[in-house]
């Protein structure tokens, strides 16, 4: 098979197992809906109607309301807030359904969720460019990494529903491969310079998570450039990557300011978020040391559950079983990942092409950062202990995950059949985690109305 008819068939698949999970999860609050889709789509169907950003506050165009009908409580609430954040997503979605002049508010809901399956589609192509610039003719590495993350359940039910986190990864995704093509090149393309400058724009109007992944990213895309002998061409290209990167997210951060007096609306969200939530205290505030915070908590529990699959509001679980298997993938995949750094070490410099070493220290620096800035958050701020945080910087993970096996396997790695029943099986599993999980898991009691 060649890799045009693998990437059709990879992208194909990817479709059809994103568009039975988008038919499948309910468009509903807590606890049996997507999290937190009512929220996202409320902005979003503003913009569908009003043609602009909504501006947030009792008596401004959004503020927390309950839904038609309903009793006032935490559960019924739709609270606005989301038109505090990057826009990105809602922006997209908002003006697709606007162009399409679609007014019934489920099929506006379909149309945002076909975006979002359109982000993940795009981010599994990228993973597969990211691959081959790196590994080239690998194919254990080229095509099991898409092959891993098209069908990893978590990634396949955050791109079904309407949220910003699918836009958020292809962002992401897409700032990673420019940045190594330009690596590669030592900066020569300058339409390369220009494309990561949008994607970089794109990330700052997504999620903040993502601005973590894009930032270091571009930065030791600099640096190992620079540290190589290219430092004229580099600072040559630095207006060409800020340029359309300020463009982009510039408009928004001066919005912002003149409706809320700071760039990020901090002090507005945290009035709102504690005026409805007093009960909800950050664990640093209540006494914890950072350490308690990592032993005492199910932090690491869930954020590892919530990586693979665990769906709905964190409430829609999968056999106990199945997480210690995935478990065990993963300690062996480190086993392997770990064996095959020593290796390299204890055969000097020279054993790996220093970009392919250079892309892999950027995988590593990346995941890291953002797991990082994941736990300090959940500490210092909302308890967030959820996987799908960590999924601007899916590929690199992934591509250490796949890294890990294929030094454990060996030679079995290059044997086609392999990566054949790799691809079976994270399909098979992707479509049995809806089956028997996400459709009897979330299934709705009494139909909700939200919108009317």
């Amino acid at each position: 098979m060649g890799d045009r008819l693998f990437l059709f068939l990879l992208i194909a698949s990817s479709l059809v197992s994103h568009l039975l999970w988008a038919l499948a999860i309910p468009f509903a609050g807590f606890p049996h809906g997507a999290p937190d889709e009512i929220h996202h789509f409320e902005v979003t169907r503003f913009i569908a109607n009003n043609g602009r950003i909504p501006i947030f506050g009792a008596g401004k165009d959004l503020y927390i309301r309950v839904r038609p009908g309903a009793e006032d409580n935490i559960y019924n609430r739709i609270y606005g807030w989301q038109s505090l954040f990057p826009p990105g997503a809602y922006i997209l979605a908002g003006q697709a359904i606007r162009s399409l002049q679609i007014t019934d508010y489920r099929s506006q809901v379909f149309i945002a969720r076909l975006i979002s399956i359109l982000y993940n589609l795009f981010t599994i192509y990228f993973a597969y460019r990211i691959a081959s610039i790196v590994f080239g003719a690998d194919r254990f590495l080229t095509w099991g990494i898409p092959i891993l993350l098209s069908n990893i359940p978590q990634v396949v039910f955050v791109g079904s529903y309407h949220n910003p986190d699918s836009l958020a990864m292809m962002a992401s995704t897409l700032c990673i491969y420019f940045g190594l093509r330009l690596l590669r090149s030592g900066w020569a393309n300058w339409q390369d310079a220009l494309l990561l400058g949008l994607a970089l724009g794109l990330v700052g109007l997504s999620k903040q998570n993502s601005w973590v992944v894009g930032t270091i990213t571009v930065f030791l895309a600099w640096s190992f450039s620079i540290a190589s002998g290219d430092t004229i061409r580099v600072l040559w290209r630095i207006p060409l990557v800020a340029l359309p990167a300020v463009a982009s997210i510039g408009p928004w951060l001066v919005f912002q300011h003149q409706n809320y007096g700071d760039v990020l609306a901090r002090e507005v969200f945290a009035r709102a978020w504690t005026a409805d939530r007093p009960f909800l205290v950050p664990y640093a505030q209540q006494g914890y040391g950072f350490l308690d915070f990592i032993l005492k908590t199910n932090w690491a529990e869930l954020t590892f559950k919530s990586f693979w699959g665990l769906f709905g509001y964190m409430s829609v679980p999968l056999p106990s079983l199945v997480y210690l298997v995935i478990f065990v993938l993963c300690a062996v995949s480190a086993v392997g990942l770990a064996g095959g750094a020593v290796r390299e070490a204890v055969r000097g410099k020279g054993t790996w092409p220093p970009f392919r070493a250079q892309a892999v220290l950027i995988f590593v620096i990346v995941a890291a950062s953002l797991l990082t800035a994941s736990v300090l958050h959940s500490f210092y701020n909302d308890y967030q202990p959820q996987g799908r945080y960590l999924f601007p910087a899916a590929v690199p993970l992934v591509a250490l995950w796949m890294m890990g096996w294929r030094n454990v396997l060996g030679g079995l790695a290059e044997k086609t059949p392999v990566l054949f029943f790799v691809w079976a099986a994270a399909y098979l599993f992707n479509l049995a985690c809806l089956a028997f999980a996400v459709v009897p898991g979330m299934r709705i009691p009494v139909k909700e109305e939200w919108f009317y």
